[in-house]
């Protein structure tokens, strides 16, 4: 079943008063919104709300811009409220849901209302709207209608992509990411959004393809050092270690031209992607690729480094003793 189709599915069942996946019926409502759905609307936006206040890492999500949007379709000033704890929900929100759903029911008819209203949000509400002034809602509206088109035929195939990999269908996903790509040019800009979604699904080999290309837009040795760095990853995740030791190669006859290059992260990075191929590796190279890291010297390796490098020590046979030691004492700084 498509994503949606699932959608269609879920807010059939939310109309009913089931709602069990609030992302899915959020998608199905962006198209086949009705007015009777107010109310709906309505509890899908205080339980994202809560959601975002209580959550640890806090962000700013698609739902909560997309349940913003749909309550705004409505233009009720009474919303008024739903739309202010959206935004207050934590830091990402209140800097990043915009102030024109607080007053998308007019300016001046969501001040009236709110002045003269009891609620406890109401100072807070009048402080924040003080410098809001006339704003052009309408052009507003029109970017955010472009942002969430009615017709799911009208849909980025990226946000198809990215709902597909939230609900664990990565072949659905690859899909709307193939489609998307066709027909683009292999610019930069390209390149960049194939080799992160493509690494997202677990697509490494794909992701490392996209990440060779990117090699030709470097613009100095630091720039080809750290995506040759990156390739590495890549094509070590993907399975290919051959490949990725030819990008690690590279990528020390690239920092070779970089001055000082141990004492910067990149030069941290690097020794870890060496330490990490000589871990999931297996003979000569597994040794060559320790070796290798080890020669590098590299000072002030993070704990996550560290670790890995002892796991490579101990599966190579080499200063499992020497890493041992630097990863305990590592571990031990960090928890003091």
């Amino acid at each position: 079943m498509r994503v949606i189709e699932l959608a269609r599915t879920a807010l059939a069942r939310a109309r009913l008063g089931d709602v069990e996946d609030r992302p899915l019926v959020l998608w199905g409502l962006q198209y086949d919104l009705r007015p009777d759905d107010h109310d709906l609307v309505r509890t899908l936006a205080a339980a994202e709300a809560e959601d975002r206040a209580d959550d640890d890492f806090q962000g700013h999500t698609e739902e909560s811009e997309l349940v913003g949007f749909l309550l705004a379709s409505y233009r009720d000033v009474t919303d008024v409220w739903l739309h202010w704890d959206l935004k207050r929900a934590n830091f990402d929100t209140w800097s990043g849901y915009d102030v024109e759903y607080v007053v998308a029911a007019g300016v001046a008819e969501t001040l009236e209302f709110v002045r003269a209203s009891d609620h406890p949000e109401r100072d807070a509400v009048l402080e924040r709207l003080a410098d809001v002034g006339e704003v052009d809602l309408a052009r507003w509206w029109r970017r955010k209608q472009s942002w969430f088109p009615a017709d799911p035929a009208d849909e980025n195939p990226l946000t198809w992509s990215d709902r597909a990999a939230r609900l664990g269908r990565h072949a659905d996903a690859r899909t709307w990411l193939d489609l998307w790509s066709q027909g683009r040019d292999r610019n930069e800009e390209t390149l960049t959004v194939l080799r992160g979604r493509y690494a997202d699904l677990g697509a490494h080999a794909e992701a490392a393809a996209a990440q060779r290309d990117l090699l030709a837009f470097a613009r100095d040795a630091w720039g080809t050092a750290s995506a040759l760095k990156t390739l590495a990853r890549h094509e070590r995740l993907a399975g290919r270690h051959d490949a990725a030791w030819s990008a690690l190669w590279d990528c020390a006859a690239a920092l070779a031209d970089v001055p000082e290059w141990r004492e910067f992260g990149l030069g941290r990075h690097y020794a870890e992607e060496l330490f990490a191929l000589a871990r999931d590796a297996s003979g000569d190279l597994a040794r060559t690729a320790f070796e290798t890291a080890d020669r590098a010297d590299v000072p002030g390796l993070a704990l996550v480094t560290l670790r890995i490098a002892a796991d490579a020590a101990a599966k190579v046979g080499l200063r499992e003793e020497h890493y041992r030691t630097a990863r305990d004492a590592e571990a031990h700084r960090v928890e003091v």
